[in-house]
């Protein structure tokens, strides 16, 4: 309150562990408030890390009884709790100021970290919750961009100096030269002038979940590239695959360039795509999170969140990109304010993908607008219905349910004069064959089975011969997250 000259700030953002601190909070701003010291009081933010949450989960729940968890597991060691002590107190903080509480990943805190780290202060992992809740908030349009926010940072770099070893260590057991784009992680230093960039396909909707579901799959955008002499200029060379209409890689990339009004070195791009285009296989999301994973390969680590809202802002649907930034299974969610949202699940292992895609070019906005404006409530209730059904069994593993859980009103049936063949594939039947959908916008028609997959196969093509269109089989797997490595760097203008 001295530095703010007794004016008290609008937010004040603290860790949350075992909640000493927040109660601490609140009491002295009741004290504060009630001897006239102050006249107004800052709301309280507290920030859980996700793997010891207990308090965000109670509040995101609005109960009033705290669950612990039996095995909290965050690299915020300080604050590694899962049954914190003053959880009433903090509540009662909560509560009289008028905050909130939360929780951001670990991924979110190393980015934090990594962002204070580059002004000069070393603080321990708990500490840097406080940033990446700040980010979080003003990235789902929560906080206004003008408030005064205070964060506080509980302890120094030394007091948790195992979570900087580790991330160099893994820095050091990694390809030199590798950035993938669900790991962020970085060029090696001591080999920086090239590094590569890979970026899944994904398969979006899943029968109901129209512009919500997608899941990410191994079929790869890959880019290599070459910082060259000079600035601000990039020289694209398409190795093996073809561009057709506006390249979507440099877009996003400048998008971020001119946004953050930074200059760029030059730099020469190969890129190499096992992804068919217009195949609805997710081509133009994987180019676009391509772009932007170049720009930040070479600006420094930026926070996810603003990666996907700049995705979905260029893509229009946050579906599809928000399976190739997160890898695994995501449900996406676009907000009123045009931001997105998304959670990442796992994809079952033993689930594989038959994926069939017929030789004829299938654009997005084309397939679009065979949509119909409104559909029938009846209609809406029936994919919401699946949409839960094939959550429910992909998490349960309950594999007999798919088969009813991707069916769909929404989109599927006006699609199918856009693929011959669809509608035969939609009726397939087999042991062994658990369930069909359209991927995205189509042409590409997905079959899910655990087993007998060359079997499953056979079943699927048959849906197309006899409509005499050419395709091309591919048998995939998901495309899974693993954990990040996050080490601050230097920009490239600090080089």
């Amino acid at each position: 309150l001295e530095q703010f000259g007794w004016q008290p700030p609008d937010y004040l953002v603290v860790p949350g562990g075992n909640l000493g601190n927040s109660s601490a909070f609140g009491k002295a701003f009741t004290e504060l408030k009630g001897h006239g010291f102050i006249e107004k009081v800052p709301r309280i933010v507290i920030v859980q890390a996700a793997g010891a949450n207990p308090l965000a989960r109670m509040w995101a729940s609005g109960s009033k009884e705290l669950r612990a968890l039996d095995r909290p597991n965050t690299v915020a060691t300080a604050i590694r709790i899962g049954n914190p002590r003053s959880w009433k107190k903090a509540l009662q903080a909560i509560e009289f100021t008028g905050g909130l509480v939360m929780d951001v990943t670990d991924e979110e805190i190393g980015e934090a970290k990594a962002e204070i780290g580059r002004d000069g202060i070393g603080c321990e992992p708990a500490s840097a919750t406080t940033l990446a809740g700040i980010r979080k908030l003003v990235s789902a349009g929560k906080l206004d961009r003008d408030a005064t926010i205070a964060a506080v940072l509980t302890g120094h770099a030394l007091k948790d100096t195992d979570f900087i070893i580790r991330a160099h260590q893994q820095v050091q057991d990694r390809e030199p030269a590798s950035i993938c784009t669900h790991y962020r992680c970085r060029m090696n230093l001591a080999v920086h002038s090239e590094f590569e960039i890979r970026v899944p396909g994904s398969i979006a909707n899943l029968g109901p979940g129209f512009d919500t579901l997608a899941v990410a799959v191994q079929l790869y955008l890959t880019l290599s590239v070459r910082i060259l002499p000079g600035a601000n200029e990039l020289q694209f060379h398409f190795i093996d695959c073809h561009i057709d209409g506006e390249n979507y890689i440099e877009r996003s990339f400048r998008f971020l360039a001119l946004q953050r009004g930074g200059s760029f070195p030059s730099l020469r791009v190969e890129v190499r795509s096992e992804i068919p285009p217009k195949g609805g296989l997710g081509s133009s999301a994987a180019a676009t999170v391509a772009g932007l994973r170049l720009y930040e390969a070479i600006a420094g680590p930026l926070p996810v969140q603003g990666l996907l809202n700049a995705a979905c802002a260029l893509e229009g649907h946050p579906d599809n990109v928000a399976a190739a930034l997160l890898g695994g299974l995501t449900i996406s969610c676009q907000m009123p304010d045009r931001s997105a949202f998304a959670v990442k699940l796992q994809w079952p292992e033993s689930l594989a993908f038959i994926v069939l895609t017929p030789q004829l070019a299938l654009a997005t906005a084309a397939s679009r607008e065979a949509l119909p404006v409104l559909v029938a409530r009846e209609d809406a209730v029936f994919n919401l219905q699946r949409v839960a059904l094939l959550l429910e069994a992909l998490q349960s593993r309950n594999f007999s349910l798919l088969r009813e859980a991707l069916q769909d009103r929404i989109h599927q049936p006006f699609r199918q004069h856009l693929v011959p063949g669809l509608e035969r594939a939609l009726a397939l039947e087999h042991p062994d064959l658990l369930g069909v959908c359209l991927s995205g916008a189509g042409p590409s028609v997905v079959a899910l089975a655990e087993r007998n997959l060359a079997e499953v196969q056979d079943v699927l093509e048959s849906a197309f011969q006899a409509e005499g269109i050419r395709f091309t089989v591919r048998k995939l797997r998901a495309h899974q997250e693993r954990e990040s490595i996050l080490d601050p760097i230097p920009t490239w203008a600090n080089r």
